[in-house]
């Protein structure tokens, strides 16, 4: 608008041979000359560092804290905006009004990861529209900062509860393989109840209080056996279709049952097609945090094919968890019949979808 105008009223002036249209409209071409160099001035000799974890998990809040020094020696800094992004396309926003010469702003921002990824530089942005809004000028930084962002992690519900070897969701007794569950809470003592399940400290407290003994009261026993592979494929018929989506859910459920394995102290070989079938054996810290790094940088294998998958699950034995980003239907018969294998059904974690025990993914 403002050069539209500043040209219309110097072509008036020249043809009307009026000094005073003239005159404005090269009044207008100096103040769009004088906004441009004073913006790109604005944000002359800036410096920014940006402080933020190296490892999290997608999902999580994290705080980052970020500076802006003003290096010149006389002329401030005005009407600043400071965009953070890095590993999993987080991106982290402040405004600074005003920074004075030979001083530093600094802050920090509460952001929400909102998905997995690596990056080894942030990148923040400068960016202004100082003086009078008419141009919008910024420079980039580059900072030096490894980041991992890793899967937010989702225990399946196929391995909270003693469910068959397919998932079917039937209860059966707890074998050699699997140990008491875990302890939910304290209750009152009742007929029949076992003298060995009395909590005797909390009953002693309870006893001088006028209350009666207490119990410990256990969540049924769940998936503990003694080793477990863990199988990750991404293979579905010609008519399954591929989300992005589940992949990044089929990511977060397969990491979630490692980890919750490996905190019941369960030796655990990993198997995926987008590592070439290559087994991993998490069997401490160190691997199992190799393994997140992994998975924070997994890309989707695009051609898994039936076979490959038959041919890893002929050479497994024992207690085997399939996970993939392909609905069930698609890839069950790959699994029937088989003795020891579970499958977590990705698409029962959607959205709006019925979990068991009541719960919405």
């Amino acid at each position: 608008m403002v050069i539209g105008a500043s040209l219309a009223l110097a072509a008036a002036g020249l043809l009307l041979v009026d000094g005073a249209l003239m005159a404005i409209g090269l009044a207008g071409a100096v103040l769009l000359a004088l906004a441009r160099i004073s913006g790109w001035w604005n944000l002359r000799r800036l410096e920014a560092a940006v402080e933020a974890p190296n490892v999290a998990q997608a999902g999580d809040t994290v705080r980052l804290s970020m500076a802006v020094r003003n290096r010149r020696q006389f002329i401030d800094a005005f009407r600043l905006r400071v965009t953070v992004g890095g590993a999993g396309g987080f991106e982290a926003k402040a405004v600074l009004p005003w920074i004075a010469a030979q001083s530093e702003a600094a802050g920090e921002v509460r952001i929400e990861l909102p998905g997995r990824g690596v990056s080894d530089v942030l990148n923040l942005t400068l960016a202004s529209d100082f003086p009078w809004g008419l141009f919008q000028q910024q420079r980039v930084f580059g900072i030096s900062h490894p980041m991992r962002v890793l899967p937010k992690p989702v225990v399946p519900v196929e391995m909270l509860a003693g469910a068959g070897a397919l998932g079917s969701g039937e209860r059966r007794r707890p074998g050699a393989r699997e140990a008491v569950g875990e302890l939910r809470g304290l209750r009152d003592y009742r007929a029949g109840d076992r003298v060995k399940t009395v909590a005797w400290a909390p009953s002693l407290k309870s006893a001088a209080q006028g209350g009666s003994l207490l119990v410990r009261e256990l969540d049924p026993p769940g998936f503990r056996p003694q080793r477990v592979v863990l199988l990750f494929h991404s293979y579905g018929s010609d008519r399954a279709l591929i989300r992005p989506d589940r992949f990044e859910r089929a990511l977060s459920l397969a990491w979630g049952a490692v980890r919750r394995l490996r905190a019941r102290r369960v030796p655990v070989t990993w198997m995926a097609d987008f590592e070439e079938w290559m087994p991993r054996e998490i069997a401490g810290r160190d691997s199992l945090g190799d393994l997140g790094d992994a998975l924070a940088r997994a890309v989707r294998a695009p051609g898994t094919e039936a076979h490959e998958v038959e041919a890893r699950l002929e050479e497994l034995d024992g207690e085997v968890v399939v996970v993939s980003d392909m609905p069930p239907a698609s890839w069950r018969g790959l699994v029937e019949g088989r003795d020891g294998i579970r499958m977590v059904d990705v698409t029962a974690y959607e959205r709006g979808r019925e979990m068991k025990g009541g719960r919405r993914a």
